[in-house]
């Protein structure tokens, strides 16, 4: 019972949480296109893709391997937490390196190199981050959802602010950079008082190769619709410049909001997933059919609705300077469906020790990424990339899992939740039986 009531707490925070930053990002978002307009609105959106894409090794895919490990209590906390973040620690100083080479050899626009190597400051700054893993095996994550909540609301005050003042936009370069130093201190802050305190993490080099060997096949697993967003956004500015990127990115800015809440709530299911693994497979299964048919009623539904008011919806919000931005902005939204099926299924092949699956599901959606790119967007611009994210995400999780074999058969599992009657039918019986278990 107490197991339940923790879960369903968590899943709120969570869910609160992302909500709050979704409405803040569609806020900011709408003040810096307003404000800067759509040349110097494209080059911040290039810079942060920049960051985003040179900066995915950060974690190492070591998120779901930890969350594991601390709720089957492989080891103890303190070595598993300590291993796993002077991991990142080490992969951030790379990136960051990676990045500044990117910038000062690569980038020819000035403007661009500039704010790419001011963002490249928040990148080891991020490995704080780790303190959530611990909050999240114990179902806890209501003070770490707290500190987030507030570094959003400070964040988005300071960038109202900064448009009221007529900055210049270097300034909410740096602003992005005082998000970062925000949340670093409050998760340190939440993470010594309420969590296991950080100064008394060790590290141990067996425990991060064993972490490691497991994990290194998630490092594009939660982030591969990012990792896409950030190739479209490159080829954009490749064959079409500022102006066409920050078109896109206006759309893209709620899409990627949106997708982090669905894999937020997602991932608040991992620890009882892996409970539901020790269990045995019919629990699993049965709970595994729960999420999925959760996952596809909520994709569905939202798919529908931004079909009927997206687009005008952002040109309401974004003014007449994004002409293309609402039917980007559908499309878009349509691949939040396959991107959260995509989440939930790697959860269950770390749960089944099936983690290096992942590596060739997103090789695929990488590889299909490009050439769809490659092949839409010199013709179709922004409208283009859309498609290619649309289709590079529906074409791998259909595929892919329909000729992968071995395990529970997860492909079968999300055929199922698509039919909507049916998947109600189950939620209904799921919500009941948690009723009956609260």
């Amino acid at each position: 019972m107490s197991s339940v009531r923790a879960y369903a707490r968590s899943g709120i925070w969570v869910f609160i949480e992302k909500a709050i930053r979704l409405f803040s990002s569609l806020a900011v978002g709408i003040v810096l296109a307003r404000y800067l307009g759509p040349a110097d609105f494209g080059d911040l959106s290039y810079a942060q893709s920049v960051i985003g894409l040179l900066a995915i090794f950060i974690t190492l895919g070591l998120e779901a391997v930890v969350v594991r490990r601390l709720v089957q209590r492989i080891d103890s906390p303190e070595l598993v937490l300590g291993s796993a973040a002077l991991s990142s620690l080490a992969a951030a100083t790379v990136s960051v390196m990676l990045v500044l080479v990117f910038a000062l050899l690569f980038v020819k626009n000035a403007q661009q190199a500039q704010y790419i190597c001011i963002l490249s400051i928040s990148i080891p700054l991020q490995v704080v981050g780790t303190v959530s893993y611990a909050f999240q095996a114990d179902s806890k994550m209501g003070p770490v959802m707290r500190a987030q909540i507030i570094q959003v609301v400070v964040s988005l005050v300071v960038k109202l602010m900064l448009a009221l003042l007529n900055a210049p936009p270097v300034f909410f370069v740096w602003s992005v950079v005082a998000d970062a130093v925000v949340l670093a201190g409050l998760l340190y802050v939440v993470g010594t008082t309420g969590g296991t305190p950080i100064f008394q993490w060790r590290f141990s080099g067996a425990t991060a190769m064993s972490m490691l060997k497991e994990s290194w096949p998630l490092i594009f697993a939660g982030i591969g619709f990012s990792l896409c967003l950030r190739i479209s956004q490159v080829t954009l500015n490749h064959y079409w410049g500022s102006t066409v990127v920050g078109e896109f990115s206006v759309a893209a800015r709620i899409f990627e909001s949106t997708c982090y809440l669905a894999i937020a709530v997602t991932r608040v299911v991992g620890a009882p997933i892996f409970d539901a693994r020790l269990a045995g497979n019919v629990v699993y299964t049965r709970r595994l059919q729960a999420v999925y048919d959760l996952t596809s009623m909520g994709g569905i539904l939202l798919g529908i609705g931004v079909s009927i008011f997206g687009a005008g919806l952002v040109h309401l919000l974004f003014g007449g300077g994004y002409l293309n931005a609402g039917k980007v902005f559908e499309l878009l939204m349509w691949a939040t469906l396959p991107i959260a099926l995509l989440q939930i299924h790697t959860i269950g092949l770390v749960a089944e020790a099936r983690s290096r699956e992942t590596m060739w599901r997103v090789a695929a959606l990488v590889l299909f990424s490009i050439m769809l790119n490659l092949a839409l967007v010199p013709s179709y611009g922004a409208v283009g990339a859309a498609w290619a994210m649309l289709l590079s995400q529906s074409i791998t999780s259909v595929l892919f899992l329909s000729i992968r074999s071995g395990g529970i058969p997860h492909f079968s599992m999300v055929m199922k939740s698509l039919v909507l009657p049916l998947s109600v039918a189950r939620i209904a019986r799921s919500l009941n039986t948690m009723r009956k278990a609260i």
